[in-house]
């Protein structure tokens, strides 16, 4: 099957599997092959990273991420990915959110309606083979990769401004809730499941 000529890409490494770089191409397959080269001085994280590869003999493994129609979803359709990936814990070389930068405001994709209806709209019917899931999960569990979302949910979590909105955002959708007759139903039924086990 022909790959479509716009399309967002990663690169992954090849020994951790972890992804490190995402990008947009106008020329499909052919703009990730750009980077898969020794650069005589490197000035970004993302040339180091691949210098250092090439040197140990290996090099970096270019996917696919999203296919699209036109040009003009490029630089959206970017920034949506860096922002998603970096939003779980991705040790990505990317210098910039992508584009033009995240024009949604706020980093964390899943806290915006239009993200994340285009999350799904982009997964909608994907498979992944078992094999990719593995990867994935490998290298997200690796110690360096959750100390470093660790990390950056504490750091977070120190923004006082930060936890005002994650605040605001829970009373939100606890009031949504417990507005739903079959969730109150089903939270009164669980609580007195649980009070009768302990009378036990």
């Amino acid at each position: 099957m022909k790959l479509a000529r716009f399309l967002i890409y990663g690169l992954q490494d090849p020994i951790t599997l972890e992804l490190r770089y995402i990008g947009k191409s106008s020329r499909g397959m052919h703009r990730p092959q750009v980077h898969l080269k020794l650069v005589e001085r490197p000035r970004t994280h993302k040339q180091r990273w691949i210098n250092r590869l090439i040197r140990d003999g290996q090099m970096p493994l270019p996917f696919v991420l999203e296919e699209l129609t036109t040009q003009a979803a490029l630089d959206e359709a970017e920034r949506f990915w860096i922002a998603y990936w970096r939003s779980i814990g991705a040790r990505l070389t990317n210098a910039t959110d992508g584009g033009d930068g995240w024009a949604l405001g706020d980093r964390n994709p899943m806290h915006n309606p239009v993200a994340k209806a285009r999350f799904s709209a982009a997964n909608k019917g994907r498979k992944f083979k078992p094999a990719h899931k593995e990867n994935h999960l490998r290298a997200v569990r690796r110690p360096e990769v959750r100390a470093a979302h660790a990390e950056g949910t504490r750091r977070r979590w120190e923004d006082p401004e930060y936890r005002r909105r994650m605040s605001e955002v829970s009373k939100r959708e606890n009031a949504r809730r417990w507005a739903d007759p079959e969730y109150c139903t089903r939270v009164k039924a669980r609580i007195a499941e649980a009070n009768r086990r302990r009378a036990r």
